[in-house]
């Protein structure tokens, strides 16, 4: 739930899964039981009638509707999404006579077992997020046929005018929802035409025969009220094996470049593996473990920077895969994070003005204009799990804040996140602020963010890009020389 980030912020929700649960599914019943008793005021000042509209989903309903939703789906597993999501989102279906579920991204399609199980739903709009096709693509046929058959109506969202036809042959008209865009009023025209067709064709609506999609037009109209008429089609809302989480069992080794193929076990005086126990400790995400076989490892005469390099990077890169391959999540990513600084806490004092103390030195921000912070965080732990200082900078940072940390902190290495296509070009605004300051040569830059790509990287003059986390880590050691 949105509320739950705001109020405890993301990493601390997501560490809370693992750490308190229980005192999590508390504190989540708690904001549910405000969110009813706010949610009778808005209704009651809002409402026309009986009637109630949710302009941002284009969507309307004959009495009390909501649109629901979970950001954090996108970063926990199926399991925590049924303990921690699904109980909540059944009880606002219950209370609430239309729902429409905002299933955000692919990353959250694997959520979809667990959203049809709750048969109060009453309908789920997709949105496929940045870089992909919209939702009149072919790509999504199946995923509406499943959403459909499992007994909820469908929104697809930003379909074309090329795309009406196609998608209303492929999955019918029962129980189909559109939002539509368009550029002029003969595209409107022309849809209502196709609209037409369809209700009138026999038979149109394959399996799903018994409804079909209607358009509400009492008055002609004006090119600007054109898209809003249009989602009118939305006229009523009606009514995987789970992944394990990290265990202690290492399965795969390193895949930074490097890094031993297999960490080098550091034999104890009992001949002990002290040093795969700190390895296992740290992708096991437990803190106290890691910096307990950290300290044996220390009195038993290994040096700090063979624990390192031969261990905790290691731990880190397992963890790091496993969360690229599917196999892991956010709060494992986190929580194994965790448990390297606080054993790295232990070997710091040992390390201070020694060359090899750090990797590197990474200042990183979002750019001014985007407040989201999740990605970022991920590349700062991954980072500094993997040996670099980090100085974590916020969200929202103007150009003048990223010229100010590099003089003050002086890094090898800039990175700049954005999440959203409208703050993304910020980041040509940071680098040339660079140049104007002079300091440009004096700090590699990288980006990233879901609508950054290596192209645009190119584009702005970035020296190095990553599209997640794992992978970040080896283009910052490769810009440091570490690989």
């Amino acid at each position: 739930r949105s509320s739950d980030l705001a109020i405890k912020g993301t990493d601390k929700v997501l560490l809370d899964t693992v750490i308190q649960p229980d005192v999590l599914e508390h504190q989540m019943q708690q904001i549910n039981d405000i969110y009813f008793r706010v949610y009778d005021e808005l209704y009651d000042i809002v409402r026309e009638g009986d009637e109630m509209a949710f302009c941002y989903f284009s969507s309307w309903a004959p009495g009390r509707m909501s649109k629901l939703q979970s950001d954090i789906s996108t970063m926990i597993s199926e399991a925590d999404y049924r303990r921690f999501v699904q109980p909540f989102i059944r009880e606002q279906c219950q209370k609430i006579d239309y729902t429409l579920y905002h299933l955000d991204g692919v990353g959250a399609m694997r959520h979809l077992p667990a959203l049809l199980e709750i048969e109060e739903l009453n309908a789920i709009q997709w949105t496929p997020g940045v870089g992909e096709p919209q939702g009149g693509s072919p790509k999504w046929y199946d995923l509406y046929r499943r959403i459909l058959n499992g007994g909820k109506s469908i929104m697809a969202c930003w379909v074309t005018i090329d795309e009406l036809r196609p998608l209303l042959d492929n999955i019918g008209t029962d129980g189909v929802h559109l939002e539509m865009d368009f550029h002029n009023e003969a595209e409107v025209e022309e849809a209502m035409k196709i609209v037409d067709e369809y209700r009138e064709r026999p038979g149109i609506a394959h399996e799903y025969t018994d409804d079909v999609i209607r358009i509400d037009t009492p008055t002609p109209l004006r090119p600007f009220e054109a898209n809003l008429e249009i989602n009118r089609i939305i006229s009523k809302i009606e009514g995987d094996e789970e992944r394990r989480p990290i265990s202690s069992q290492r399965l795969k080794t390193s895949r930074i470049p490097g890094v031993p193929v297999k960490p080098s076990v550091i034999q104890a005086k009992d001949d002990t593996p002290v040093a795969m126990s700190v390895f296992d400790a740290i992708v096991a995400g437990n803190g106290d473990a890691a910096t307990a076989a950290t300290r044996k490892a220390l009195d038993d005469g290994h040096k700090p920077q063979d624990i390192i390099n031969g261990q905790m990077i290691s731990a880190m890169s397992e963890v790091g895969q496993r969360f690229q391959d599917g196999k892991a999540y956010v709060p494992q990513l986190l929580m194994a994070g965790r448990a390297m600084k606080s054993a790295l806490e232990l070997l710091k004092p040992m390390l201070s003005g020694t060359k090899s103390a750090t990797v590197g030195k990474v200042v990183i921000g979002t750019v001014k204009g985007d407040l989201h912070d999740i990605g970022k965080n991920l590349v700062a732990s991954m980072l500094e799990g993997c040996g670099f200082e980090v100085i974590n900078i916020g969200i929202d940072v103007p150009a003048s804040d990223f010229v100010d940390a590099i003089r003050e902190n002086e890094p090898d290495i800039l990175c700049m996140s954005a999440l959203l296509t409208t703050t993304m070009t910020y980041m040509k605004d940071v680098i040339s602020a660079l140049e104007e300051e002079g300091i440009r040569d004096k700090v590699k830059v990288m980006v990233g963010g879901a609508p950054v790509s290596q192209h645009f990287a190119e584009e702005i003059g970035a020296d190095g890009y990553s599209d997640n986390a794992n992978s970040a880590v080896k283009v910052a050691r490769k810009l440091v020389g570490a690989e």
